[in-house]
């Protein structure tokens, strides 16, 4: 009896730890992507560098760190949303992914059919969207839920 009950406590410890280990990691993720904050003082640390080419399409244009890890989605100032090349979710299945996290959102792409995205809660605001490409992690992009679920660049 003793043996199951230590069986027990160990599978739940383990369990809880994992997914609160999961979550502290999507969060630490999160806020390195600046999300919500105005890209100029990133700029002005010389952090990121401004993709010129698309400056001035309806208030929404590209940037990127200097260390090209993150790609930025910038609308009116305001970082709206950044894909992170370094993720630890990259090349994950959508099996592990999906053990993970909770509450998916389930969007289909629509030019690619072995392709989608599931987008999980951080907070009210704010989410993960992973794009998943015959059935692993290819991309992880990070921001506000609205921008997350509609946004597909600055067109």
């Amino acid at each position: 009896m003793r043996f199951l009950l230590v069986y027990i406590y160990t599978f739940l410890f383990v369990g809880c730890g994992f997914n609160t280990q999961n979550t502290q990691n999507t969060q630490n993720e999160f806020l390195k992507m600046n999300i919500g904050n105005n890209y100029k003082q990133l700029e002005k640390e010389n952090k990121i560098k401004i993709d010129k080419s698309t400056k001035g399409i309806d208030g929404c244009f590209y940037a990127e760190s200097k260390d090209e890890t993150i790609d930025y989605i910038i609308v009116n100032d305001v970082i709206s949303s950044a894909m992170y090349r370094r993720s630890r979710f990259v090349n994950a299945t959508s099996k592990e992914v999906k053990t993970k996290f909770e509450n998916f959102e389930y969007i289909n792409d629509e030019y690619d059919e072995n392709s989608y995205y599931l987008i999980s809660k951080i907070d009210e605001v704010n989410g993960v969207k992973f794009h998943i490409v015959n059935d692993k992690v290819f991309e992880v992009y990070y921001g506000e839920l609205g921008e997350l679920r509609f946004q597909e660049g600055c067109l």
